[in-house]
């Protein structure tokens, strides 16, 4: 069956969307910083701890602009057309 994704909610897929991109981030950057507290550059540790916040705040506002561009052209075009397969709930996964 063919669908069509017409419109998506701009504030509750950027929440989303920052979310997971601070985590990612925050996985990498967070043990960087505890590591640079033992070193003398303490500037570099404090950078590190603010880097995932940094980069879920400028996610926030980029997917906000860009989910808000989609929904326009998406309602001239119709979105992005994809097909769904029902599977039914007793079949095992190959």
């Amino acid at each position: 069956m063919k669908k069509r994704l017409s419109y998506l909610s701009v504030f509750q897929t950027s929440k989303v969307l920052a979310l997971v991109y601070f985590a990612l981030m925050a996985l990498f950057f967070f043990p960087y910083a505890v590591y640079l507290l033992f070193v003398p550059d303490w500037e570099s540790a404090f950078f590190a701890f603010l880097a995932p916040f940094f980069y879920g705040g400028i996610t926030l506002i980029f997917s906000i602009l860009v989910l808000w561009v989609y929904n326009q052209i998406a309602a001239i075009t119709g979105g992005i057309e994809f097909v769904v397969t029902e599977k039914s709930i007793d079949e095992e996964p190959k």
